[in-house]
């Protein structure tokens, strides 16, 4: 079997410049105070996207969900877009683009997005590498290029997931919101089943 194209590209935050988008932008876009400012060193999160390639590279070839589909196979190009850390840098969530052939055509290609969180592991041979453990997003998305379909992570997961906990009376932060780490969505819900889910493997 042919091992999946695995591709580690980093580009500028870059939003829609429609009028809707930069309504929302300036209404529920995560303000300065409260995005994350934890700096990282470029030796760092560099090893910690190899082991995130080395983790995906699993889930694809082994075809683990949400890799089941069809659409997933050898050919595929997945890209890290962004890393996003707790203070601790032992949480993550982690911006994907992947680039799918289309099933009758190889010449024809859409792009996918998702976001997985993974868990910094701290004992045995695994330590420091990074187990996935949970994933939410678009998928099936088919966006006709890999801007477009940045722009949809970036508009969900930095302005909209605010903006439904808003609009439901519920208190909800965007994924570069540092408090979102601490509020019960994380703690509860997607932490929780990554303990249940580690603890499996």
């Amino acid at each position: 079997m042919k091992r999946t194209s695995l591709i580690v590209f980093y580009i500028s935050c870059l939003f829609s410049s429609c009028d809707r988008a930069e309504s929302l932008n300036k209404r529920f876009a995560t303000r300065n105070e409260h995005r994350c400012a934890l700096k990282v060193s470029d030796y760092l999160y560099t090893n910690d996207t190899l082991s995130l390639i080395r983790e995906l590279k699993e889930y694809v070839l082994e075809k683990k969900s949400p890799y089941n589909a069809p659409a997933y196979n050898e050919k595929n190009v997945i890209v890290i877009d962004t890393v996003l850390y707790n203070s601790e840098r032992n949480n993550a969530a982690v911006l994907l683009v992947i680039k799918c052939s289309d099933e009758k055509s190889s010449e024809d290609w859409s792009y996918d997005g998702i976001v997985h969180f993974a868990r910094r592991t701290d004992e045995g041979p695994q330590k420091g590498r990074w187990k996935i453990y949970n994933s939410h997003g678009a998928l099936h998305v088919r966006a006709e290029n890999y801007l477009k379909m940045t722009d949809i992570l970036r508009q969900d997961n930095f302005v909209l997931r605010s903006y439904e906990a808003d609009r439901d009376g519920r208190v909800g932060y965007n994924l570069d919101d540092c408090r979102f780490w601490n509020s019960d969505e994380f703690i509860s819900n997607i932490q929780a089943k990554g303990v249940v889910d580690l603890n499996n493997d």
